[in-house]
């Protein structure tokens, strides 16, 4: 931090989510040779594992972007055309 300015830090408390309101998935497929497709985040992987009936790992991945985001998103290879990438937040 340069002389004379000062870092300034927020915190706020998120609110629980009511449990009657439903999480809305979002799935996208994209035909991508690539790992992972940019989505304008910063994620982080906390998991892998294999799904019933697809050959390829489905990785599991967190916001990172801000603390205490919520968001997350699931990354895996279509079953029957391995060059579509499936991603659902």
């Amino acid at each position: 931090v340069a002389k004379g300015i000062q870092k300034q830090t927020e915190t706020k408390q998120i609110e629980p989510i009511d449990p009657a309101i439903k999480r809305v998935r979002v799935s996208v497929r994209a035909r991508s040779e690539a790992p992972m497709l940019s989505d304008g985040c910063q994620w982080r992987k906390y998991g892998q594992k294999l799904a019933k009936g697809n050959p390829c790992p489905r990785a599991y991945y967190r916001c990172s972007m801000a603390n205490g985001c919520t968001v997350r998103k699931q990354v895996q290879r279509c079953a029957e055309d391995a060059s579509v990438l499936i991603t659902t937040y």
